[in-house]
């Protein structure tokens, strides 16, 4: 548990080309970055530190943190294995910008919300290839955090880049809120492996308990040229008593989530290299109503495969492709339904004098398949669509200190057409400690299947009302306005300020166009019927601030996040368009006791969010506190004793764990 010292370089103008994202066939055209190619971090160093991290999401090639064209946080891996994370949402709780929300999902699984935006506005990559919309395929609040789920396992990453705000200039569509990147382990020149095994049990009797193992294994097959790494998770969790809204019983839920997947990493000569994956996830949940003893539950599989072949040729040119394909099902008693996407995606980087290009192209395809009873029998259950699309972006070094990235990326839908999205961002290192970021970019986003057909009605509120598609839905569109400050003093300070305005046309929502009293069955069959819309106006604005200090054996990290919504134009104008809280602060002290222990403490304050549709409390205000121990036994045993929600906080939602105790163990080799 050594912490290494602050050995920050300033890598800006001296990285070396095939740090660039490598590899594929099509020399000019391109797709998100991958990381096959990075090498892992040789030391840790403390999360607080960040500015020589290397990222490669910002722009697609790599480039050191305090040059990026983006307000970024960069989680390594070092400072993931310090905590008894059971899943990505836990890694990024903390994160600025960044809200968990557990309420609405059937699964109990957290879904991410980025700058005031739901998780249909986060892009979820993993090595630069995107995870697929779980929502086309499921309904009723099924879909909550299923995406999140389909992350890997902690174990097997190398770090994680979070980019807060629009990129949909190089990813498209669904990043028009923000891009999480994670960015798992290469595969190893000699065998190494880690395993952990953690359970969790709760004081109160109502929450169910869980338990966890997961894995990861990597190493040659062939030395220098054939290398394989295997991964996998399990989490199991007993039934939650949940109130069952309206009802006098209570209803118990299980939760099962089971994670493998392989990769084959081939390089074939010294310019190229072509890697294999495929990840299975299997999400099920079960739950028992005390009432009356009916049973039901849900099954969502996953299945993903992907070919990447990278690419060094000519005169310093890099090129990534990759063929991405993605096949959810989801299976609910009698009603079946099911997404799937393939994805072609390719890009070249490379540097002339003081300009980094990056061109590239991306394909996608999708097809929702819908329980029959969802749909009009008139109506073909099977929807697809696809669009394809051809980007390009610049970062200008104007001087040794000044950097303008210009993006331009056009897209094609076959039912909505053309539409173009520009990015325009500067980074000023002012001093060698105090850089300036600021930039204005363009979001867009295309309806979801299911949103855009007026035959698609989604049941919604435990099955007493309805989600209605609408055939008329236009894509929205967004203009989004941010600037910011870093500053790094010599003591271990560092401070950081970003202010952020969004302006939405055509803002995507719901209203209710049929309600009637409680327990009616007026609006086809159910007590309501709530249908997408485009809002003519709305805005977004934001600040997040962070404070990070490491003194002595101490390491303090603070952060806070403003944030706050408005319908400005059109019908709810002056009501906010969602229910996440107003403001955030998260507090976190570490204490390196000695070489082999350390003593952690997490605190977050959330203020009260609100329904909008019923204009009352959905959460209250509250704070949470977290503590825990992490000692190494010796260099291949670790373990972990944490206390969370140390206080024991209530909430009448049905979805948030009171205070609980989790012991973890984590063998490597």
């Amino acid at each position: 548990m050594k912490r290494l010292k602050n050995t920050t370089a300033d890598l800006r103008g001296r990285l070396p080309l095939w740090l660039a994202v490598s590899g594929a066939v099509l020399p000019v055209l391109a797709g998100p970055a991958g990381a096959q190619d990075l090498p892992a971090p040789a030391a840790e160093v403390p999360a607080t530190v960040q500015l020589d991290t290397v990222v490669v999401t910002a722009t697609g090639q790599a480039q050191a943190l305090p040059d990026a064209p983006a307000t970024m946080t960069v989680i390594r891996g070092e400072d993931i294995a310090k905590r008894p994370y059971a899943s990505i949402t836990d890694v990024l709780k903390t994160v600025p910008g960044v809200v968990l929300n557990s309420a609405g999902s059937k699964t109990g699984l957290p879904s991410i919300s980025m700058r005031g935006m739901g998780s249909g506005y986060v892009l979820m990559l993993v090595d630069g290839k995107p995870v697929g919309n779980s929502t086309e395929a499921t309904y009723n609040g099924f879909g909550g955090g299923q995406a999140e789920s389909y992350l890997p396992p902690p174990s097997a990453i190398d770090r994680i880049e979070v980019i807060r705000g629009p990129m949909s200039s190089l990813y498209g569509t669904a990043a028009s809120g923000g891009v999480i990147n994670v960015i798992t382990k290469p595969v190893d020149s000699v065998w190494s492996g880690e395993m952990t095994l953690g359970a969790t049990t709760h004081e109160d009797n109502d929450s169910g308990s869980s338990h966890e193992g997961r894995f990861y294994l990597s190493g040659p097959l062939i030395a220098d040229r054939l290398g394989l790494s295997l991964f996998g998770s399990l989490h199991e969790r007993e039934g939650d008593r949940n109130y069952a809204g309206g009802s006098d019983g209570y209803q118990v839920y299980d939760n099962t989530r089971k994670s493998l997947g392989a990769r084959l990493a081939w390089s074939i000569d010294d310019d190229q290299k072509l890697t294999f994956e495929h990840v299975v996830t299997d999400n099920s949940s079960s739950r028992t109503s005390e009432e009356d003893g009916g049973e039901g539950g849900i099954d969502i599989d996953r299945k993903n495969s992907s070919v990447t072949h990278d690419l060094s040729w000519g005169a310093g040119y890099e090129t990534t492709t990759f063929v991405n394909h993605e096949d959810v099902d989801f299976i609910n008693g009698d009603n079946a339904s099911g997404y799937k996407q393939l994805n072609i995606n390719s890009k070249t980087a490379r540097t002339f004098g003081r300009h980094d290009l990056v061109l590239g192209f991306d394909y996608r395809d999708e097809e929702t398949r819908h329980a029959p009873d969802r749909i009009p029998e008139d109506v073909d259950p099977v929807m697809t669509r696809s669009q394809w699309a051809v980007f390009a972006e610049d970062s200008f070094h104007v001087t040794d200190d000044l950097t303008v990235t210009m993006g331009l990326r056009y897209d094609d839908n076959e039912r909505y057409g053309s539409h173009v999205t520009p990015r325009l961002y500067g980074v000023w290192h002012v001093s060698e400690r105090f850089t300036l970021k600021g930039g204005v970019s363009g979001g867009y986003k295309v309806p979801q299947l299911k949103q855009a057909d007026s035959n698609i009605y989604e049941p919604a509120g435990r099955g007493r009302g309805w989600d209605q598609g609408n055939t008329a839905l236009e894509p929205e569109e967004s203009t989004n306005f941010e600037i910011g400050a870093v500053w790094e003093g010599e003591t271990g300070l560092q401070l950081g300020l970003t202010a952020y305005h969004t302006r939405f046309t055509n803002k995507i929502d719901r209203d209710r166009i049929c309600e009637g009293p409680e327990g009616s069955t007026g609006c086809r069959g159910r007590e309501y019927i709530s249908q997408y819309v485009n809002r003519d106006e709305a805005e977004l604005n934001g600040i997040e601030a962070t404070a990070d200090y490491a003194f002595g054996d101490f390491e303090l990290g603070a952060n806070y996040t403003y944030s706050d919504s408005k319908i400005t134009k059109g019908p709810g104008e002056g009501e906010g368009f969602n229910d996440l809280p107003r403001h955030v602060l998260n507090l976190s002290l570490d204490w390196y006791a000695t070489d082999a222990l350390m003593v952690w403490g997490n605190a977050q304050y959330r203020s009260a969010t609100r329904d909008e549709a019923t204009e009352t409390g959905h959460v209250g205000e509250h704070a949470i506190l977290d503590l825990g121990v992490d000692y190494d036994f010796n260099d291949r045993v670790s373990g972990t004793l944490a206390v969370y929600n140390v206080a024991d906080k209530s909430f009448d939602n049905g979805y948030s764990d009171g205070r609980r105790l989790y012991l973890g163990l984590t063998s490597s080799f």
